[in-house]
């Protein structure tokens, strides 16, 4: 499924609850707080999820479902009456649930499941997963770490790594054109080709 495809045609579940709504507190990650993340397999892919205790349920974005599996190795996307709200109180679009197999560490979780909503964003492991999954937190904190020294790198170096034309500073450079001659200036005329 590509970025530009319909999103996927939820199939109805007739195990589906009543209506619930349910409060998703991490839209957006705070600059200052880098997110601490975990790894897990879904479904054969890996992905890396933002660990978040205020999200009752684990939402992952249209954007990601899509780029994780090629259409015909998707898991279905069922119909659900589940309803996810910002700690602001905006209303996520929910386009789904899908029902999916977790690997991590050694365990794997059958029937895990995971509410597919529009456009685009960080996956959340809510407590949903934190529930049953037993994280190994020294890995969690390892990859924390590597985002902040990755962050406190591109922060020191940030000349480096802009999206601009820059210059080297203290470098002396001689160019010289095979194409052209030494006399500075051309007559008009056709580009010559090699």
């Amino acid at each position: 499924m590509g970025a530009a495809d319909p999103p996927p045609t939820p199939q109805p579940d007739p195990s589906e609850p009543i209506p619930v709504d349910y409060n998703v507190f991490a839209v957006g990650t705070d600059k200052k707080v880098p997110p601490y993340l975990a790894t897990v397999t879904v479904n054969n892919a890996k992905l890396q999820m933002e660990i978040d205790t205020g999200s009752a349920l684990t939402p992952m974005s249209q954007a990601t479902y899509s780029s994780l599996w090629p259409e015909e190795l998707s898991p279905p996307v069922l119909s659900t009456t589940v309803r996810l709200r910002t700690y602001s109180g905006e209303e996520l679009k929910v386009l789904g649930r899908a029902v999916v197999e977790v690997r991590y560490g050694g365990q794997v979780m059958e029937g895990m499941g995971l509410v597919v909503v529009g456009g685009g964003g960080p996956s959340l492991l809510g407590r949903d997963w934190l529930g049953r999954l037993r994280l190994d937190w020294r890995e969690v904190r390892s990859l924390r770490d590597a985002s902040d020294s990755l962050d406190r790198l591109l922060a020191r170096h940030s000349e480096l790594f802009k999206d601009e034309l820059g210059t080297i500073k203290g470098v002396t450079a001689k160019l010289t054109s095979v194409l052209m001659p030494n006399h500075g200036f051309t007559v008009p005329g056709p580009f010559p080709t090699l």
